[in-house]
Formats: C-alpha cells, structure tokens, sequence
C-alpha cells in the first residue's frame, strides 16, 4: 500500500527475495541499485533465478543492459549517466526504483540518482539491514527513504527461528609494542592487527573450530595481516585469502603465488561448499555479502562502527545452514591502551545490543 518506504532487515531475513515479491506484486520496469560490485551480482544472480536471464540487465562491471525489464545497477554507473545519454531515458522512465544496502551508497551519489536520474520514478523503496550512516549524513538517508514500514531485528528474527543467534567473547590481551600515538588507526594496526600474540591466538582457535568440524571466518582489514597469520600457522589449515586482487610488488615476495589471485565471489561460494574450512577475507567480503555455513568468526579488523559491527561482523554469521544452531563470535581488547580499550568497549556495547551478552576471556 506504499509507494515510498524503507525496510530494515537483519542481514539473513531476506531482503532480496522481500525485494524480488515487491516487483513481482507491482509488476513495472524497475532498476535495482547496489552500492558494490560484490552485492550487485548476487543481486544479478537471484534475480535472473527468479525472473529469468531475459527479463533482467545487467548494468556494472562494463555492461550496459539498461533495456531490460528489471536492471541491476551499481550506484556509481547510474550517477555517471547525464541527460542527452543514450541511457538517460531508459532508468528516467522505470516505474519501480529498488536500493539495496541504501546506507552503504556514499551520500552525495544516492542523491544525485534518487533526485536527479531518478527523481519521476513513482514506487521508490530502500533496503538495508541497518539505516544507519557512520558519515554524520544520517539525515540526508531519512529525507531519501523516508519513513521505515517494515523492520526485524537480530532478535525477533532468531526468536522467530528465521536466523541463527550467537555467542560472542572479548578475549583480553596486551600489547608488548612499546609505541604510542594519537592516531587510533596507527594505534590499532600497531597494537591489534600487527600483534603476533593476538594472531597467535585468532589462529589457534580456528584450528580448535576447524577439528570440531567448524568453518572459520577470519576479518582482516590489511592485506599484511594475513602474513601475521601465516607466521601464527593459518596455512597449515585448508584457508582462502580473499582480497582486492591489486597485490603490490612487495606483498606478492611473502604471500604464496597461489594466493595471489583472488575472486571473493568465488571463494564464498566454494567456502560454502566446504572445500576448504577457513576463510580469511578483507572488506571485498564484508557488508552484503552472502555467508551461509560460518560457524565461528573471528575479528581481527577493530573498528568501531556500529554498521560495521552490525552487518560487517555479525552479519557474516546469521544466516542458517543445515547442522548450524548458532555460531561464535571472537574478538580482541587490548587492555594496556586507551584507545583500543575504549574501542573494545564500544564494540563489547554493540553486540551486546543486537543479542546476548559479550563474554570477557583472558587470553593467557
């Protein structure tokens, strides 16, 4: 009965197949916009499932299929296209406008395209596991989607028996660097991402998971952590670096050639089919992306964003898999720092807000 709203979904209740109904019920020419690469073909894919490969476009990654009835497009493509462009008219004229991960699409391209390319679309609908911004520009994205009309959290949709909940610990550690700045994301690198104890451990319990039959999500945010975890013995399990892809000529002399190359899409597809039990990965598999059979995650990135955490982290792991009851959360507070305490802290509030409570660990 709305022709504007926003849907709030946790990541696993399925927002695209809500999304894939309300084009089926409206039955229009739609575009459907992702703000990724990653989220747009996984889009691609479902779609063409459900619809059928004639019936739907594909406008990223060098195609320009804006003809078809239904077209899936990357946000940055739509907001490149100016009037008098040979596509201009054909997404000025859809009837249905669909965003997908809305709070992902940097603030000043979700406006071009919702009120500029866009802006005669009649049936406008947004969707996201969290409307929330960590940009300040939360207020622009409320005046865009509008009211939110449909909203389930982590809790109802476990309650529901709709997704798996989980259990997270807070592993307690030091840092033996001795250096300290006011910069936090040096802070962070120098005292969690680079700290061999700390990846000692990460590496450690995916191996305890990986003998209890487990698959191990590990979260990096630098290409260099993964040589951390390499000294620590992640190689001497079956693993799958997923990453970027652009490797420098200095990474390429300590990362082994066969994990040079890296197709993220590919590498969860073939993690979900188990053939292989760990996977580490960049933010190239972080928010949208599709995870089904993880059973434990392990955060070795230390942000402290709550759409981060939210999606990025516990996200990862809600989905339900045939075997899986819930799954298993570990994470890292660096005690003997401020900052990385005070972070560990925000991010101990945050799961706790979304289900469950944080265990605290000693690392030892």
């Amino acid at each position: 009965s709305r022709s504007h709203g926003a849907v709030e979904l946790a990541t696993g209740l399925g927002k695209s197949y809500a999304m894939a109904l309300l084009l089926k019920r409206i039955g229009l020419p739609a575009v459907v916009m992702a703000p990724t690469l990653s989220i747009a073909y996984q889009l691609l894919a479902d779609f063409r499932k459900w619809f059928g490969k004639g019936k739907v476009g594909q406008f990223f990654d060098g195609k320009k299929q804006s003809d078809k009835f239904f077209v899936v497009a990357v946000d940055a493509s739509l907001a490149n296209i100016k009037k008098g462009d040979e596509h201009y008219e054909a997404f000025a004229n859809k009837k249905t406008y669909m965003c997908d991960e809305s709070h992902l699409c940097p603030a000043e391209t979700l406006a071009q395209v919702a009120l500029g390319l866009l802006k005669n679309v009649p049936y406008r609908y947004f969707y996201s596991g969290t409307q929330l911004r960590s940009d300040g520009l939360g207020l622009l994205l409320d005046g865009i989607i509008g009211d939110v009309v449909l909203e389930m959290d982590v809790k109802q949709g476990v309650e529901e028996g709709h997704i798996c909940g989980y259990k997270a610990f807070m592993w307690n550690c030091k840092s033996k660097c001795e250096i300290d700045t006011d910069d936090p994301m040096k802070a962070t690198r120098l005292h969690l991402r680079y700290n061999q104890d700390i990846n000692d451990h990460a590496v450690k319990l995916a191996k305890h998971a990986v003998g209890k039959g487990w698959r191990v999500l590990i979260l990096i945010q630098e290409i260099e952590q993964f040589q951390y975890l390499m000294k620590a013995g992640i190689l001497d399990v079956g693993v799958g670096f997923a990453h970027g892809g652009n490797l420098k000529k200095d990474q390429k002399e300590w990362i082994p050639e066969h994990y040079h190359k890296s197709d993220p899409m590919k590498l969860v597809s073939e993690f979900d089919d188990g053939k292989f039990p760990v996977l580490v990965g960049s933010s190239c598999i972080s928010i949208g992306t599709d995870f089904k059979s993880v059973n434990c995650i392990i955060n070795l990135v230390g942000l402290t964003s709550e759409v981060q955490i939210r999606q990025g982290v516990i996200g990862r792991g809600t989905r339900k898999f045939p075997g899986k009851t819930h799954f298993v959360i570990n994470d890292y507070c660096v005690t003997n720092n401020e900052k990385l305490l005070t972070h560990a802290k925000k991010r101990v509030k945050i799961y706790n807000s979304v289900y469950g409570k944080v265990q605290m660990k000693e690392m030892g």
